[in-house]
């Protein structure tokens, strides 16, 4: 049999830039509801990513980057255990969530920057952080690869890299609830710009051989398992922050047929119900990932 022949460069840049494109629109509209009900679920996570940068001898004292911050959510936990407000600079490729960021942390010492965290770190940045940071925006990156290498970049030798993933499908009742209702009542296949699989850093093995290739040291990546617990109100919150609030998934709902799209909210309802009396907790863990760039 003939083998595949390989992707042109052009093609999978242009597919690259599409799903960018995508992601930004989706994260540009999407600030109130994200911030609103699934940031109850990542600024929980924001805590763990600051103790394991923080962990770091001499890391508090350091300058640190967190990218993809969406709505600070990290610099706002690293101003609370210390960290001054002119070592830090929170990085994000939509003006949509960084307004949100200066909202919540109107500091004037801090500083913002509206970029793109897979493209090579401006030269200011290169070799001047202690720790870099970035909790949940892996999974929204056309090349997360190139985002690895500019993170190591970022950093001095021997600084943190810390970043967070959800887990595996299997083990994230969370996002079970649409994608199975999808799955169930709808199509998955819409028309999304591609990406790379939104689980695929969930597996640890993926992450150390990616750290690796990026150059950070093997042995010292760490990959851990943390459980979380998401505080909802009601069903209808459930149903916001997946539809306004998220980005693939979102857009996947958008998609559906109308017919199917009403039995697919139905589903997700009634899944969210099935778990008892408000106020809901749904458990959600993430994995919790930290690398060390060589001395």
């Amino acid at each position: 049999s003939k083998s595949p022949r390989p992707v042109p460069g052009s093609v999978m840049a242009a597919a690259a830039r599409a799903f960018t494109k995508f992601e930004l629109s989706r994260w540009q509209a999407a600030v109130g509801p994200y911030d609103r009900i699934f940031g109850r679920l990542t600024k929980q996570a924001a805590k763990h990513v600051v103790d394991r940068a923080l962990q770091a001898e001499g890391a508090l004292a350091g300058p640190g980057l967190d990218c993809a911050t969406g709505p600070g959510y990290v610099l706002e936990e690293a101003l609370r255990r210390g960290v001054s407000s002119s070592k830090l600079v929170g990085m994000d490729f939509s003006a949509s969530m960084l307004a949100r960021a200066r909202e919540h942390l109107p500091d004037p010492a801090l500083t913002w920057l509206e970029a793109d965290i897979q493209e090579t770190p401006p030269p200011a940045l290169l070799g001047s952080f202690a720790w870099c940071t970035c909790n949940f925006g892996v999974l929204h990156l056309a090349r997360p690869e190139s985002f690895f290498v500019a993170a190591l970049q970022t950093l001095r030798p021997g600084g943190t890299f810390v970043f967070t993933v959800w887990a595996e499908l299997a083990r994230s009742p969370v996002f079970q609830i649409p994608l199975k209702a999808i799955e169930k009542h709808g199509n998955m296949d819409v028309g999304l710009p591609p990406g790379p699989p939104f689980f695929k850093f969930s597996d640890p093995a993926v992450v150390e051989e990616s750290l690796e290739q990026a150059g950070f040291i093997r042995s010292s990546v760490r990959a851990d398992l943390v459980d979380l617990e998401w505080p909802l109100d009601s069903p209808e919150e459930l149903l916001e922050a997946f539809t306004d609030g998220s980005a693939r998934t979102g857009g996947l709902l958008a998609l559906q047929e109308p017919a199917a799209r009403t039995l697919i909210m139905e589903h997700m309802r009634q899944s969210l119900i099935a778990q008892g009396q408000p106020p809901y907790l749904l458990k959600q863990p993430f994995l919790l990932v930290s690398a060390t760039k060589p001395l």
